[in-house]
């Protein structure tokens, strides 16, 4: 205890060094300091309306700080909850022999979520009556993300204005709303993210996204992807430089098979559930595997329809696509017009980012689209697609005004 209480003045001088940085960097960068004081209006404005106005969802439940959450899934976080807290830990390893025992067979399903976001239920004591507390936690959650990757989008020269507008984007902000895991995953793939893509790791980089890597997978299915991805480079870097990276690798290898084995059960209700009745755009999966157009010939049609489910799943991936229940026309509108930034942006990160970075996007969005993809998966890379959309639409729009230029001295002529 000693040696803790010691050690706290030294934090305390590193965190006051920290702060202090970070306060020069944005003296330096007004337009920074403003987009990060608009990021903290925007939510507040957001959290405090929404407890007079609150804005109903596409099953018409209403979304605020003080209505309870209304998606189906919330319901077994609760169950899985109640799993936890009755200390059967023998029989949720049982329900994972049961399914091992014969797993191709008809017995699948989510067998319990990850223990995270249930956790924080049970440390807030969320309730329909004592919301708030388990709100702000996602006020600032929402908030504290949304600024790193503001500062991150800085440090790569984006225009002013996407900064501001980033400040402002609806879909992290619907989902500070939302208490789900999805809002917990993003502030961890971003932890992770931000402390893995360094030139040059410290003590703390590498406890960080270690940390942050286990917490996502223990929060979402999805937090696979980081380990799938750290499993490959660290591979890809022992070969490139021998035995410095062995023991990370061989760890890297057991935490991997160990997630396999949890997640394996999630993800073979997922792949069914992509090759049945998931619809998209009023057409289920199974219709476009099986081949759309009937007037060309067959490998012509097996091979543009799969095509054309990629498209779709892409688009509903962005948000470019129509409401699963009832959703006000300008709700539907808001997210269509985020997506025509996401959409070019997922594009073009495709061929501008870094080696590495590409590698953690394929990896990360490659689960997402052999299940059925929606919107909400989107959130914790939406700051890097939208930094990278927009870097592409300045692009664009720098080409259009040089040729129309060009044009118009041709014309002169």
């Amino acid at each position: 205890m000693v040696n803790i209480l010691s050690t706290l003045p030294n934090l305390s001088l590193i965190t006051l060094s920290t702060v202090l940085r970070l306060i020069s960097t944005l003296r330096h960068d007004r337009v920074l300091l403003w987009a990060i004081i608009l990021v903290f209006i925007a939510r507040i404005f957001v959290f405090f309306g929404t407890m007079y106005w609150p804005i109903p969802n596409e099953n018409q439940f209403y979304v605020s700080p003080l209505h309870p959450p209304g998606y189906q899934d919330f319901e077994f976080y609760m169950v899985s909850l109640e799993r936890y807290a009755m200390g059967s830990l023998w029989e949720i390893i049982g329900d994972f022999v049961a399914f091992y025992q014969r797993p191709f067979e008809d017995q699948f399903g989510h067998i319990i979520a990850g223990p995270v976001f249930p956790a924080l239920v049970a440390l807030f004591d969320y309730q329909i009556d004592k919301s708030i507390p388990f709100s702000i936690f996602f006020f600032l959650l929402s908030s504290m993300t949304a600024c790193l990757w503001l500062i991150w989008m800085a440090k790569h020269q984006i225009s002013k204005i996407w900064l501001l507008l980033f400040a402002v984007a609806p879909n992290p902000i619907w989902f500070m709303l939302v208490l789900s895991p999805d809002a917990i995953f993003a502030m961890l793939v971003c932890a992770f993210f931000l402390s893995y893509f360094r030139e040059k790791w410290s003590t703390v980089d590498i406890l960080v996204w270690v940390s942050a890597a286990i917490l996502a997978s223990l929060t979402r299915p999805n937090g696979y992807s980081l380990l799938l991805f750290v499993l490959i480079d660290m591979s890809i870097r022992h070969l490139m430089y021998g035995r410095h990276h062995l023991y990370a690798t061989f760890g890297t290898v057991i935490v991997f098979v160990i997630f396999s084995l949890y997640l394996y059960p999630y993800f073979i209700t997922e792949i069914r559930k992509s090759l049945g009745d998931t619809a998209y755009f009023g057409v289920q999966s199974r219709e476009y595997l099986q081949g759309l157009f009937a007037v060309i010939p067959d490998w012509i049609d097996i091979v543009a329809s799969w095509l054309t489910l990629l498209g779709a799943k892409i688009l509903y991936f962005v948000g470019i696509r129509p409401s699963y229940g009832s959703t006000e026309f300008e709700v539907v509108l808001i997210r269509a017009a985020s997506g025509l930034i996401l959409l070019p942006g997922l594009i073009y990160a495709g061929f501008a980012m870094p080696g590495r970075q590409r590698l953690f996007m394929v990896l990360f969005c490659l689960p997402i689209f052999m299940g059925p993809t929606q919107d909400r998966y989107n959130l914790p890379v939406y700051p890097i697609l939208f930094m990278y959309g927009g870097l592409a639409l300045n692009a664009l729009y720098q080409f259009g005004v040089r040729h129309g230029k060009s044009a118009w001295v041709r014309v002169q002529r």
